[in-house]
C-alpha cells in the first residue's frame, strides 16, 4: 500500500511537465520491510551503516578557522553501534522529533529523504501504547551528517518533505451555503480537509505532526518544529561511556557529553552551515 501525491485534479494531467514531475508516492512499509535491522536498540539501514562518518568535526580555538575535521583519540570499551565502528567520532548530529501517532508515516517519508546519509530510528513499531509516554520521541530519528555542508543542504529537504503532511488531519470551516429565494432551507454544508492534493486515501489523509514541545535541550533548526541539532558523539566506545572529546583549552581531553544543552561551552561559535538553518528568533 502507498500514499500517493499525484497533483491536483484530473484537469491538471494535461498541464505542464512540472505537475507530472511533482508526482510522488509515500510507501507504507514497516522498518523490516524497508530493509532496516535492529542494532544497539535502534533501527539502522544496513546499507548505510558503513557510511557513518569516520572523521570528527572538531573546534580548533582559532577564530579565523574555528572548525576542522580530525581524529579523536582511542578509548577502550564497548563500541556503539554494536558490532560496527570501533572509532570514536563526534560532531553535529540532527534529531527529528514527531508526534508518536504519526511515527510510521514519518518513517516512510524520512527513509527516502535520508537514503544517502547514515541515520537511525527508534523502534517505534515495537512500542505498545502503554510504553509510548516513556520512550523518547524527541529522538525519533537521529542523523549523522558526513560533514557540515550536509546539514545546510539536508534540513530544508527534511522540512519540505514533512511539512506537506502537517495539517492533513485538520478540517477547514464549512463552505458557504446558499439560501433559495423560494425556500428557507439551506443546501447541505460541504466540509473539506486541509491536505496536500491527491493524498486522501481510504484511511484518510496521512498526517505528520511535530512533537509537542520539540527538543528543549537541542538547537531548533528550520521553522516547522521537526529538526533539532546538538554536538555530541556519533560512534565508538566514548558513545557508550557518555563522553565527548574536548580538543581545546585547559580541560582538553574526554569530558562528559552533557545532553542538557545543545553545545558545550568549549565549542566556540556555531559553524555558518548550522547558523544558516537555525530557527528564527533563537539564540
Amino acid at each position: 500500500m502507498s500514499f500517493t501525491d499525484s497533483g491536483t485534479s484530473s484537469s491538471s494531467s494535461s498541464s505542464s511537465s512540472t505537475s507530472t514531475s511533482s508526482t510522488a508516492e509515500v510507501s507504507d512499509l514497516s522498518p523490516k520491510e524497508a530493509g532496516y535491522e535492529v542494532l544497539g536498540g535502534h533501527y539502522f539501514n544496513m546499507d548505510l551503516i558503513e557510511q557513518m562518518p569516520t572523521e570528527s568535526v572538531l573546534p580548533t580555538g582559532d577564530p579565523a578557522a574555528p572548525y576542522a575535521t580530525g581524529e579523536v583519540p582511542p578509548l577502550s570499551g564497548k563500541n556503539y553501534p554494536v558490532g560496527t565502528l570501533d572509532k570514536n567520532v563526534q560532531g553535529f548530529k540532527l534529531h527529528i522529533a514527531v508526534d508518536p501517532r504519526d511515527a510510521k508515516n514519518a518513517f516512510n517519508v524520512l527513509k527516502d529523504v535520508l537514503k544517502d546519509v547514515s541515520h537511525k530510528f527508534i523502534p517505534f513499531d515495537r512500542i505498545s501504547k502503554d510504553d509510548e509516554k516513556t520512550y523518547d520521541m524527541s529522538k525519533f530519528c537521529t542523523v549523522y551528517p558526513q560533514n557540515l555542508d550536509v546539514i545546510e543542504d539536508l534540513v530544508p529537504k527534511i522540512e519540505e518533505a514533512l511539512e506537506r503532511f502537517m495539517y492533513a488531519h485538520l478540517p477547514l470551516p464549512p463552505l458557504p451555503t446558499a439560501t433559495s429565494a423560494s425556500s428557507s432551507s439551506h443546501r447541505p454544508q460541504l466540509v473539506r480537509t486541509v491536505r496536500q492534493p491527491g493524498l486522501l486515501t481510504a484511511k484518510g489523509p496521512p498526517t505528520i505532526r511535530p512533537l509537542a514541545g520539540g527538543v528543549p535541550t537541542d538547537q531548533a533548526l528550520g521553522e516547522a518544529g521537526f529538526v533539532f541539532c546538538r554536538y555530541g558523539t556519533f560512534s565508538g566506545p566514548m558513545a557508550n561511556k557518555g563522553r565527548v572529546y574536548n580538543p581545546v583549552g585547559v580541560d582538553k581531553g574526554f569530558v562528559a557529553d552533557d545532553r542538557s544543552c545543545p553545545f558545550p561551552r568549549w565549542l566556540g561559535p556555531l559553524p555558518p552551515q548550522v547558523s544558516a538553518v537555525r530557527s528564527k528568533g533563537t539564540k
